[in-house]
């Protein structure tokens, strides 16, 4: 009588054992089959925010709308590519602290003015090894990312007095390849005839606003005024995006020279900022660009026909152009500088898609 009833307690107490067994192993493996889950599910939702990021980054590049919809669409492919269902992904417009401003929707409508980014939710159903024997047939992994677009100062001052198209960028979704070498002055190819993208700050103090083309200031800066303006780049004055400045012609090639030549060959490597144009009209005396940004960019070879050159690192072949007066300046944009998103400014040129919240305007 006893055996029996030592029998049915050893039952009892097997029993308890095999059920604690089956939970460690369910939370063994379904729980790490879980976080595997979550994780792919948070590569989604990162991938999908920053594909919906550098869309939105494309506002304002030769002038262009961003809708609803293109946003939408570069967030669910992204999404879908990574093994997340579009059925099962969601999307917000947020503003620079990270709050939800609306949601993304499939409409033609642009992209709300305030968004500075988006943020993606995901869920990933999916079905359990071990845990369905405790009443837990389903788990969801579920997760979200944030991204936001930052972008270079909304204004700018010391400026170098030379400019390059946002265009350039073109190919390398609005972001500048570090490292690359950039033509921003090519006889062959140039900015604008009988300019090649010089800039000029009315009377050498930066003073003059050109809030519309056609309200420039008078042109007829000498010679003179750019290599000043090189030399001691406090001249410029503060210059904001939007603003049109005017280009500077009667450029006399032998005194830019000996100008630029320090900018190429001098130790430390000097840097300067540049202004990017994202509009341009004119020719020559009446040339005007319109400025969608500013960027850090350092010289590593200035050429000139005749021989008159300087380089640094062997960057400096001809420019290939079979004209006697075959110039170019070339360069590369700098690694060091952090853009920084600003409230009510999206400058192209200098924009990337970022998990990093942006720093708030000084």
């Amino acid at each position: 009588m006893w055996k029996d009833r030592e029998s049915g307690q050893s039952l009892i107490i097997i029993t308890m054992i095999v059920i604690v067994i089956l939970a460690l192993v369910a939370l063994v493996v379904d729980v790490g089959n879980a976080y595997a889950y979550r994780r792919m599910v948070q590569n989604a939702c990162d991938a999908a925010a920053l594909a919906g990021a550098r869309r939105l980054a494309e506002r304002g590049i030769d002038e262009q709308e961003v809708l609803e919809i293109q946003v939408l669409r570069d967030i669910e492919r992204f999404a879908g590519e990574n093994d997340l269902e579009r059925d099962k992904v969601r999307a917000w417009f947020i503003d620079h602290d990270g709050d939800q401003i609306q949601r993304v929707y499939p409409s033609a409508d642009p992209v709300p003015e305030a968004a500075e980014g988006v943020e993606v939710a995901g869920d990933r159903p999916f079905d359990t090894y071990f845990a369905h024997l405790l009443g837990f047939p389903r788990m969801t992994a579920s997760t979200t990312a944030k991204a936001w677009v930052l972008t270079g100062p909304c204004s700018g001052d010391n400026l170098f007095p030379l400019t390059v198209s946002t265009g350039v960028f073109s190919n390398t979704a609005g972001v500048p390849e570090i490292g690359y070498t950039y033509t921003l002055w090519d006889h062959n190819d140039p900015h604008s005839p009988g300019n090649w993208g010089w800039l000029y700050w009315e009377d050498g103090d930066g003073n003059c606003r050109c809030p519309y083309p056609d309200e420039c200031c008078p042109q007829g800066p000498s010679a003179r005024d750019l290599e000043d303006n090189m030399v001691d780049t406090s001249r410029s004055g503060n210059w904001a995006v939007g603003d049109w400045v005017s280009g500077a012609p009667g450029v006399v090639m032998g005194g830019v020279l000996d100008v630029l030549f320090p900018y190429v060959t001098d130790e430390p490597w000097p840097m300067v900022i540049i202004p990017l144009y994202d509009q341009m009209r004119g020719t020559g005396n009446n040339t005007k660009y319109r400025i969608g940004g500013f960027a850090a960019f350092q010289l590593n070879c200035v050429y000139s026909s005749r021989g008159h050159y300087r380089e640094r690192d062997g960057a400096c072949a001809p420019c290939d152009t079979g004209s006697s007066d075959d110039k170019c300046i070339r360069g590369q944009f700098v690694e060091m500088v952090e853009p920084s998103g600003l409230d009510g400014c999206m400058e192209t040129g200098i924009s990337i898609p970022s998990f990093r919240q942006p720093r708030s305007s000084p």
